[in-house]
């Protein structure tokens, strides 16, 4: 068992989804970052804006996850984890404990039919164009074993 999953993901990969299928069957505590950027902040920062909050949002989700990680309960962070930076600061923060990454492994032309089917809900979430997916398609980092994480990888 683990005390840490972190969903690594594109947009519309799979990530929230399968977040709260886990919190469905207890024993799991969801932290997503939307939940905190999108009341905070809105749906429409210029990308530095958002890298700057989402930074302070990470260390406020992480000093929350710290103080309740390895109890009972896993904690699943539903954070993205697009870079290798990223993957390797949760693994400092946690080091004490038992972390495992999901890497939600997706097709463009699938990511973009889920998003524009995610669009049209109109449900809070962020909107995107088939050209703002290519540009954080571009920023994404895939995962793998050399960086040293315990790592699964789901074809979604």
């Amino acid at each position: 068992m683990y005390d840490i999953l972190c969903l690594c993901g594109k947009v519309g990969s799979g990530k929230t989804s399968y977040a709260y299928e886990l919190e469905s069957m207890g024993g799991h505590i969801v932290i997503g970052l939307d939940l905190l950027m999108q009341p905070l902040f809105g749906n429409s920062l210029a990308r530095n804006e958002f890298d700057e909050k989402r930074d302070i949002c990470i260390d406020y989700i992480y000093g929350i996850a710290r103080q309740i990680a390895g109890k009972n309960d896993t904690i699943v962070f539903d954070l993205g984890y697009w870079t290798k930076t990223s993957r390797a600061y949760v693994l400092k923060t946690f080091r004490d404990f038992r972390v495992k990454f999901i890497y939600f492994k997706i097709d463009r032309d699938i990511q973009e039919q889920r998003i524009m089917r995610r669009n049209s809900l109109e449900y809070g979430t962020y909107i995107f164009t088939a050209k703002m997916i290519d540009e954080l398609n571009g920023l994404f980092e895939e995962p793998d074993k050399s960086e040293g994480i315990d790592l699964e990888i789901i074809e979604s």
